[in-house]
């Protein structure tokens, strides 16, 4: 049923009002109004998993028999900890790492590499950031420059305000985007990013395969109530929906316990 109402090719999503939003939203509530259809006895043609749709979609990558398999719906599950290009995340994650240690404190970093997949290294340095605004969310040098001195402004999804930071493109103009043929094993099992950083006295590399909210790096249900009060507000509607879902207190307080339980949700 959900298929049926789900077009091949969205097409691509340009202009500084970006329909990416408004799609993304029809597709839920079309999957919602699908599964309480089905729930009450309606049927649809389940021939259409049978058939070309989902090759035609997803091409040599698409198989019909993972959207039953459990490892890939709920121990596969990764969610974003920031509003960023999930191809760029590992970059955010390993930078953020190195900038823990004073020999690359952000203001004697010379130069970055990020070495990535060849199959994504173009778009993360496709388009300025400026360009629009889902160019500011998939742009790498862009997304490092905030990690580095306006790591906040990684949590703002709208990108309606333009942060008048001198540092911000200095610092993404010292950041380049390598493709990296021998990362093609590890993808797309993963996003991974090798990050080359330079310093005037030191150099540093890092190969980093999973970001946080990857299985590998989960997150439990106190980081999920982070990330929704982060991108919600602390006093949105949305947010005590959340709270609903994982079944946690308004107080913020918890039972050991029920965290155990509410991490191991499939939600």
């Amino acid at each position: 049923l959900a298929i049926a109402q789900t077009p091949r090719v969205p097409g691509k999503f340009n202009g500084a009002r970006s329909a990416r939003w408004l799609l993304f939203g029809e597709a839920v509530r079309q999957g919602c109004v699908a599964a309480l259809a089905a729930a009450d006895g309606m049927e649809g043609d389940p021939a259409l998993l049978d058939a070309n749709w989902l090759q035609a979609v997803g091409g040599d990558l698409s198989d019909a028999a993972r959207l039953t398999h459990p490892e890939v719906l709920s121990d596969g599950l990764s969610i974003k900890p920031h509003p960023s290009a999930k191809q760029g995340l590992c970059a955010i994650h390993g930078l953020q790492q190195l900038l823990a240690d004073p020999r690359f404190a952000p203001e004697h970093i010379e130069a970055v590499e990020v070495h990535v997949p060849p199959a994504y290294a173009p778009m993360l340095d496709r388009d300025p950031p400026r360009t629009n605004r889902l160019a500011s969310l998939v742009s790498a040098p862009w997304q490092l420059a905030l990690a580095t001195f306006q790591p906040t402004l990684l949590d703002d999804v709208a990108r309606d305000a333009w942060p008048e930071d001198p540092r911000l493109p200095a610092f993404a103009a010292r950041v380049r985007v390598v493709a990296d043929p021998a990362l093609d094993a590890l993808y797309p099992a993963s996003y991974p990013a090798r990050l080359v950083v330079r310093t005037a006295d030191a150099q540093q590399e890092l190969l980093v395969r999973e970001s946080p909210g990857d299985p590998a790096l989960a997150f439990d249900a106190a980081q999920l109530i982070d990330k929704a009060r982060r991108m919600l507000g602390a006093g949105s509607p949305g947010l005590e929906t959340v709270r609903l879902a994982l079944q946690w207190p308004a107080q913020d307080t918890v039972p050991p316990a029920l965290l155990r339980g509410a991490a191991a949700s499939p939600l």
